[in-house]
């Protein structure tokens, strides 16, 4: 049922057209403040932020990410606005390859591309990367630019969403923020 349900998700964007780049992720859009992002995911879940969660990153642990079971999600937020997250997927050894490709052909088929990269058929092996970069310019109508990544590290696929005009910000200011610790 669980892969049916993301199958679903997956095709919708062909349905409806794709879109030129994300304005956010898991339901949640960028710009959000930390107090919205809260009672939105405390409906949908039932969770609360992880302890160590700050004004700068919110941490979420066993939740599910676009219909596969994340061992960690991690909200990041500069000025009370939501600009990126990091997801962390651990599925089994054997579902490994089948689920990042299933992931990076979800974002690919919304998003077209990837970029730079793309997916990978064989042994996960450490001399390997397997990389997805979506990457998008504010050069044209009303696209934001920003970056998703979706790579496997340490077998596990870790998924990255960044608004970029947010994250200039962060990184033009002298700001330091939290990286959560999972």
């Amino acid at each position: 049922m669980k892969k049916l349900l993301f199958t679903l998700l997956c095709a919708l964007p062909l349905l409806t057209g794709a879109q030129n780049a994300p304005e956010g992720f898991w339901g949640l859009d960028y710009y959000m403040g930390q107090y919205t992002v809260k009672e939105l995911i405390k409906a949908r879940t039932g969770k609360l932020p992880e302890e160590g969660s700050g004004p700068t990153v919110i941490g979420y642990k066993n939740v599910v990410f676009a219909g596969h079971k994340a061992s960690f999600v991690q909200l990041m937020f500069h000025s009370n606005q939501l600009y990126g997250g990091d997801i962390v997927i651990a599925p089994e050894p054997s579902e490994l390859l089948p689920t990042y490709n299933a992931i990076v052909s979800g974002i690919a088929a919304r998003y077209s591309g990837p970029t730079i990269g793309g997916t990978y058929s064989g042994e996960v092996g450490s001399s390997v990367p397997i990389s997805s970069v979506w990457a998008f310019s504010s050069s044209g109508k009303g696209i934001r630019n920003g970056k998703i990544t979706a790579t496997i590290e340490d077998n596990v696929i870790r998924i990255s969403y960044r608004d970029g005009s947010i994250y200039e910000q962060l990184v033009s200011s002298a700001d330091t923020y939290q990286q959560y610790d999972y």
